[in-house]
């Protein structure tokens, strides 16, 4: 007979809804383990509550100014009070050990009975241990570390307000200690300004005597700087020079200019000749104060002559007087003329003569002014340390001044705006701790049922079986305490209103709607190992299709371990499969009536020394012709999958094969290696059955629409239940 093809899983619900439902249904599934870690949570926290004693606190509220003055070095310099790292610091300066043994000493705390309280038994032997290693300052350490363990000091976020404060059993105590860190904040605050200030002093007078021994040094060396020189005041003999040196550079300016322009006036004379009308086309001559009123009585007395001419004629004694009157003056300009250009040679040598004694000059002054500056600036340099040291000496001195005045004031950069206020409770935080303990519970709770479901190996859920194995469940049969699994198929014939019985229905419609009946006929349940009740759901399976008036065969093929036969007949020892097998049995002979309308089944039989080789024989295979035509439905109990290889030899012979898979006891690997071996030789599994199933975190666990009750009406009557399967009689 030929196998049909496996059914196709389902796809996986690989969103993170399933997984919640999962952990859902664990925790309701394990809800008096957490509800047991929460009361365990709570009880602890009672106790706790119970023996921890009633805290106090009060508060002293410091406000820290925006600026203060400090000395420092030789300068007052500014230290801004608003940055959040100087109020960090101000802040953590309120709770350090040297302040909080001055707290001690100042309270006598020591002296105070019951100021620190009793440690705990483990607690007290750790200090008794430590005071002993540590002689006789153990017991003075240990107030110290409870003051510092119990004050405290925040920065008001935005502010420049701290809240000083400090936590005692004693309401009167915590408010002492709180005003007391303060005071005895602001002692050691004004200790440190006045030996910072003493300090400054100090350093001040050192430097301001170094100082004036060295002022009085430089100046020593800037007099004998003088008196080597000769000079009392450098700056005046530089002005003069360089006064000097200016006038004659302006005075060589002129002289080359006057030479420039004698040479050129001398150029044109010795170009032009000695001609005298040729020498009155030079600016220089015909300018000349000798020769230019000749020009203008030659130019008039020619004038004078055209007008006599237009009277007179050459001969007469007018025009002959006027004539002699201008040659004479004509005379008289040449000679001017002649005399003007030999002025101006002599004015080219005077021009040459006074520019070459003006450059000596001035190279002379230039000397001057050179060795001046070279000697200047020793002296500058004098006058600067000189000048350096009195400044700087001077400053030191004000300094010193200013010192001692902020000795004698030492002004706060923080004061007190509250008191200390009335010690209030602050712990224990009663609520604050149950709902801790509640929550916590909660987590712990949560976490261990986690956990444990995590290192639960069986499979418990239909999603889980499906997305791990890659199969779909056909059926989730659950376990009834009222059910007796050894008087199969009681579950389904005596009990029909039972979720066994709904269970073992759902499987046969599953079945059913797997494909046409005459290609689902013969189904073989198997199981992955020993124990997991697959002949019970064989049994119920087979009692299932004969209910619905279907001729049903239920056949026990597990050889090595039968026990299909004890479900229906109270006495053994009649012929079965192995019979057939081994000849010894027709089928007939071998196939019998049960008690049950419709069921039929063949045995084991007798105990077979080779199960395996028996059913690989072709009796085998002419068996399931022969039942196939004979029955509508054939059941097939096998031997375990892992244990023993009788299921894989007889794969080939069935149209299904339902894996039986133990919801309490079965690993996930053991039937991953049987679907495994299955999937190998391509045996047609259709998918696994769920078997004992809890009621509460079973089906409802695994089906999470279902309940603990099977579907009925609530108005009848449950002690009405519906007709049982007719029996032979």
């Amino acid at each position: 007979m030929v196998a049909s093809a496996a059914v196709l899983a389902p796809p996986r619900n690989t969103s993170g809804i399933a997984g919640l439902q999962e952990l859902i249904h664990a925790l309701l599934k394990r809800w008096w383990l957490i509800a047991l870690i929460v009361a365990a949570a709570v009880l602890v926290a009672l106790w706790y509550l119970s023996n921890e004693p009633t805290i106090y606190r009060s508060v002293v509220v410091v406000q820290v100014e925006q600026e203060e003055q400090k000395a420092i070095n030789i300068e007052v310099t500014t230290q801004d009070l608003r940055q959040l790292e100087l109020l960090k610091t101000i802040e953590q300066n309120f709770a350090n050990q040297q302040l909080m043994q001055q707290v001690v000493a100042a309270n006598n705390a020591a002296l105070i009975p019951g100021f620190v309280p009793p440690p705990s038994f483990v607690k007290s032997k750790w200090l008794k241990l430590q005071r002993s290693s540590k002689g006789a300052s153990g017991e003075a350490d240990e107030i110290v570390q409870f003051l510092l363990d119990r004050a405290d000091a925040k920065l008001r976020r935005g502010t420049r307000l701290i809240d000083v404060s400090f936590d005692h059993e004693d309401p009167k105590l915590a408010r002492q200690i709180a005003e007391s860190i303060v005071q005895e904040s602001i002692k050691k605050s004004l200790a440190q300004r006045q030996e910072a200030a003493e300090t400054a002093s100090s350093f001040l007078n050192r430097e301001a005597e170094a100082l004036r021994a060295r002022l009085q040094k430089s100046e020593y060396a800037l007099q004998d700087y003088k008196e080597k020189t000769g000079s009392v005041s450098m700056e005046s003999r530089q002005n003069v020079v360089v006064e000097r040196l200016r006038e004659i550079s302006s005075e060589e300016t002129k002289a080359h200019a006057d030479r420039l322009r004698a040479e050129a006036d001398y150029a044109q004379i010795e170009a032009v000749g000695s001609a005298p009308e040729m020498l009155l086309t030079i600016n220089s001559i015909a300018t000349h104060p000798s020769v230019v009123p000749l020009r203008a009585m030659v130019a008039t007395q020619a004038g004078e002559i055209a007008k006599l001419e237009q009277r007179y004629t050459r001969e007469h004694p007018k025009m002959i007087q006027a004539q002699s009157q201008l040659t004479e003056t004509r005379r008289a300009l040449e000679e001017a003329v002649t005399k003007a250009s030999q002025t101006v040679r002599n004015t080219l040598n005077s021009a040459i003569a006074r520019e070459k004694s003006l450059e000596i000059a001035k190279q002379d002054q230039e000397k001057q002014a050179l060795e001046l500056s070279r000697q200047s600036i020793d002296y500058h340099l004098l006058i600067r340390e000189v000048e350096a040291d009195r400044e700087l000496y001077e400053a030191v001195r004000s300094r010193v001044k200013e010192t001692t005045v902020a000795m004698a004031m030492q002004p706060l950069f923080y004061r007190i705006v509250e008191p200390a206020t009335v010690a209030i409770p602050v712990r224990p935080r009663k609520l604050v701790i149950m709902a801790a303990a509640l929550m916590g519970g909660l987590m712990l709770g949560a976490c261990t049922v986690r956990i444990l479901d995590l290192l639960d190996t069986v499979i418990q859920s239909v999603d889980q079986a499906e997305e791990l194995l890659g199969v779909p469940v056909l059926a989730a049969v659950p376990m009834e305490k009222e059910t007796n699994r050894r008087n199969t198929p009681a579950g389904v014939v005596h009990q029909t209103d039972s979720l066994v019985a709904e269970a073992f229905r759902s499987l046969r419609t599953s079945l059913v709607l797997l494909g046409r009946p005459e290609d689902r006929k013969i189904v073989a349940v198997t199981s992955a190992v020993a124990g997991e009740g697959k002949t019970f759901v064989g049994g119920n399976l087979a009692a299932c299709f004969a209910q619905q008036g279907m001729k049903t065969l239920l056949i026990d093929a597990d050889l090595r371990r039968p026990a299909v036969e004890k479900l229906f007949f109270s006495t053994s020892g009649e012929p079965g499969l192995r019979e057939y097998l081994t000849g010894q049995a027709r089928a007939d002979a071998v196939i019998r009536e049960t008690p049950f309308e419709n069921l039929f089944c063949i045995s084991a039989g007798g105990r077979a020394p080779n199960p395996a080789e028996l059913l690989a024989q072709p009796s085998f295979h002419s068996l399931m012709i022969e039942v196939a035509s004979r029955f509508d439905r054939v059941i097939i109990d096998t031997a375990p999958v892992n244990v023993v290889s009788d299921t894989l030899v007889l794969a080939k012979h069935v149209q299904t094969i339902c894996v039986v898979v133990d919801s309490q006891k079965t690993h996930r690997k053991a039937v991953r290696h049987a679907l495994s071996q299955l999937s190998r030789i391509q045996a047609p599994v259709a998918g696994v059955i769920l078997n004992r199933l809890p009621l509460r975190g079973g089906s409802d666990y695994f089906y999470h629409y279902s309940s603990d009750k099977p579907y009925a009406d609530e108005n009848v009557e449950t002690s009405r239940k519906p007709s049982p399967v007719r029996t032979k009689s």
